[in-house]
């Protein structure tokens, strides 16, 4: 697995931004994108989620990837929720978080 990470100026304009999530849709040796936020306040993050091809949306954020999660399709998921919970019932946790069941087979 190869691991990229693009660091653009905090005066990226939304075409900067759109072109660089374009080029990263059509390469075929990425598999997802994850973006920082917030954003810019230039930039929207509801624009970017849409942008992301929902296949690469890591973050789950991408109104396929939110109806898929909703219904319990498969899709992306945000990696955030799973790695909480697995934080809090490590070896060192005194407590168990509960298993949620929303969050679909991703």
């Amino acid at each position: 697995m190869v691991s990229r990470r693009l660091v653009l100026p905090e005066e990226t304009t939304e075409a900067e931004l759109d072109a660089v999530i374009d080029e990263l849709n059509a390469d075929d040796t990425v598999d997802g994108m994850l973006v920082q936020l917030p954003v810019p306040e230039q930039l929207s993050e509801v624009r970017i989620a849409n942008r992301i091809h929902p296949d690469k949306d890591v973050d789950g954020f991408a109104p396929v990837n939110l109806g898929r999660l909703i219904r319990g399709e498969p899709g992306s998921v945000s990696c955030t929720p799973p790695g909480s919970c697995g934080c809090s019932t490590g070896p060192a946790s005194r407590s168990r978080a509960p298993t949620p069941s929303w969050w679909g087979a991703a």
